[in-house]
């Protein structure tokens, strides 16, 4: 497992240095797309389990990924924010409290909405959503709404 986040890190540190030389930082990459921000299944009701809320936000120059689930709250370190060709955003980033650095593509619908494409775990190479749809139940991904303030 140690190599893997080492060589990880080392991935993370050239497309960091390929943003930067491209002049595209990773908060570059989030903003354009639109990402920074609040999302969440329904903002009108408090963040819970089945309510979470997402915030993207940019700091300090570089870009967190912080979760809101009710009673537990986490921040993560985007490492990775990539615009690809479909207009989706591809983010890599580590999660300390879980030890695991996860790999996912968002995609936007027309009216402004997001939704996981795929999610998946870069040390083990398993997908909790692929192709939109969450593995163990075959379900859509949710999609989610831009809150209009920070809670």
């Amino acid at each position: 497992m140690r190599g893997s986040i080492q060589m990880l890190a080392a991935v993370a540190s050239i497309f960091a240095t390929a943003e930067v030389a491209l002049g595209q930082t990773v908060a570059d990459s989030a903003k354009k797309w639109g990402l920074l921000g609040t999302w969440s299944v329904d903002c009108s009701k408090p963040a819970s389990g089945s309510n979470s809320y997402l915030t993207y936000t940019a700091r300090e120059g570089r870009v967190y990924h912080e979760r809101e689930f009710g009673d537990r709250r986490d921040a993560n370190a985007v490492l990775l924010a990539k615009i690809t060709n479909d207009n989706s955003i591809e983010l890599l980033i580590r999660f300390e409290g879980l030890s695991q650095t996860r790999q996912f593509v968002m995609m936007k619908g027309s009216d402004g909405r997001i939704r996981a494409k795929w999610n998946r775990n870069v040390d083990t190479g398993e997908y909790s959503i692929k192709d939109g749809k969450l593995v163990g139940s075959g379900a859509e991904s949710v999609w989610q709404k831009r809150c209009p303030v920070k809670r």
